[in-house]
């Protein structure tokens, strides 16, 4: 596990927390799943968004909000590009938005091989500590919050994300989970 701090401009950031905070979020986000076909039971809720998912091979959804899911997207790009990681291919993109005393539980976001990244965002000026650590549990490692903060892990580590201890502030998360390509992924041209 690694985490980066400036990795993207200031105003990027702030600016990318104020879209995240005049968006829709929904309270259909459910982690550790165990139910079917709608996956709506599980451990804990949350305010959520799926920006993207890549449902198979040729079937990918995006959010109604094409130019939001196009920055994360392209977010996605740059961040493979800096951690030489062109072997992934995005398999999600999806946020979380959390308010006071709304903790996380233990949950993976994905299996053994894939890589999550998570990015620490707050739609306010983050004043001392205030709380809104993300825990790997896997690896018993804490990181403190700080604004535009990217988190790089195995997805299949345990990890929760904390609240912060000041009432009615937002912490956001946007996390994006991808997939290692097996070999005839990586094929640039099919030879005959």
């Amino acid at each position: 596990m690694e985490y980066f701090d400036n990795f993207f401009d200031k105003v990027f950031i702030d600016t990318l927390a104020h879209k995240l905070m005049s968006s829709k979020w929904s309270a259909d986000n459910t982690a550790n799943r165990n139910s079917w076909p709608y996956n709506k039971m599980g451990s804990h809720k949350f305010l959520g968004q799926t920006f993207f998912t890549r449902k198979s091979e040729d079937w990918i959804e995006y959010t109604k909000d094409l130019d939001l899911a196009k920055t994360l997207v392209d977010q996605w790009g740059y961040i493979k590009q800096r951690l030489n990681a062109q072997h992934l291919r995005l398999r999600e993109c999806t946020g979380n938005l959390q308010f006071y005393k709304q903790d996380g539980q233990n949950h993976v976001d994905g299996d053994k091989g894939e890589v999550a990244c998570i990015l620490m965002l707050a739609d306010e000026y983050i004043d001392g500590n205030i709380g809104g650590e993300f825990y790997n549990e896997t690896q018993k490692v804490t990181v403190p919050f700080k604004q535009g903060r990217l988190i790089v892990f195995d997805a299949s580590d345990l990890h929760r994300g904390t609240s912060f201890t000041k009432e009615n502030m937002a912490r956001l998360s946007i996390k994006w989970v991808g997939t290692p390509l097996t070999d005839r992924q990586n094929y640039d041209t099919i030879k005959t």
